[in-house]
């Protein structure tokens, strides 16, 4: 059953992913951002929740002084406030020093591990070749998937809220790269391929996001999500210590039962949902840096791939994939 199990598995590579001091360093960086957010133009209060509307929730954590909560209809966790201008998040020259330091330090592990997977997700999912795809990357960062997708033959696009990072990864790439928000561009360009990796959490209203997707894709077209789970095994160990509880950003927490009422809502065709992720590689770094416990940390480092692999088999890992198709109907 052990090899059954780590057959199809890929292994992560906690020295590129979580090296040391990670886990200081990310709740460093969310306070900072939190600052940021209290010394700009402040908060806003979240009065319900952005998918169903219900105004019933329940406490489930704090983090910097801000409540995450979840929705007792249709079970979504969202933090009780939200910056009132995301200019303060990410429109800073920090804020494309910190993507730098974040990805380029690992870009070609990354392009070989993720980059390869998504692709393969893509291309088992689209009915077209890649060289006949236009390929939208919202939130493209510092571009690291769309160089290795231009590689595999598509035509790539990119946005990015941040301006100096949006500018900086259009220089690098030599693309259109936009800066504005996803229902300014321009509904003259359609694509058949939309990608969201860890940008849907980011928005606070997820339900006119998704319709912006839905419009600018083609007929057919599929869009490929990857959201936080909350119910994940490492959100549930960890709390307010897990790497993806950063309330200035990181503004919904989802779980299968929320995406659906989303997708419902918005009218997306769900082709595929599954959960992988990095909860082993993040209680590593918990264990490693915070409680800097070595009996633990080196167990988990022993086991992790095995552990990871039945988590993910459970549908409990900290990352929801999600393809959805926009459908003829």
């Amino acid at each position: 059953m052990r090899n059954n199990l780590l057959k199809n598995f890929n292994s992560i590579d906690i020295c590129a992913m979580r090296p040391n001091g990670f886990h200081n360093k990310k709740l460093c960086s969310v306070q900072q951002c939190c600052t940021k957010v209290d010394q700009g133009s402040g908060w806003q209060p979240v009065i319900a929740c952005p998918i169903c509307g219900s105004g019933q929730q329940k406490p489930l954590m704090q983090k910097c002084g801000i409540d995450i909560v979840q929705c007792q209809e249709c079970s979504l966790g969202y933090a009780a406030k939200v910056p009132k201008n995301t200019n303060d998040v990410y429109a800073d020259q920090q804020y494309l020093g910190q993507a730098k330091r974040d990805y380029e330090h690992n870009i070609s592990y990354r392009m070989e591990r993720f980059a390869k997977e998504r692709v393969n997700i893509l291309r088992k999912w689209s009915d077209k070749e890649p060289k006949d795809c236009a390929l939208l990357d919202i939130g493209c960062g510092t571009g690291w998937f769309l160089d290795y997708c231009r590689q595999q033959g598509y035509t790539i696009f990119g946005q990015e809220l941040g301006k100096t990072l949006a500018e900086y990864t259009a220089q690098r790439l030599g693309i259109p790269i936009w800066s504005c928000p996803v229902a300014e561009i321009d509904q003259k360009r359609l694509f058949n391929i939309i990608t969201l990796f860890d940008v849907l959490e980011h928005t606070a209203d997820p339900v006119a996001m998704l319709a912006q997707v839905k419009r600018l894709l083609l007929p057919n077209g599929i869009a490929l999500l990857y959201v936080p789970n909350l119910y994940s095994l490492g959100s549930t160990i960890l709390q307010e210590e897990s790497a993806l509880v950063a309330p200035a950003e990181h503004l919904l927490y989802f779980t299968k039962q929320s995406m659906q009422h989303l997708l419902k809502k918005v009218g997306f065709e769900l082709l595929h949902i599954e959960t992988r992720g990095m909860d082993i590689p993040d209680l590593i770094a918990y264990y490693r840096d915070k409680q800097q416990n070595k009996e633990v940390t080196a167990f988990l480092l022993e086991h992790g791939d095995l552990f990871q692999a039945v988590i993910d088999e459970a549908g409990r890992a900290n990352h929801m994939r999600i393809v959805l198709r926009n459908s003829l109907q």
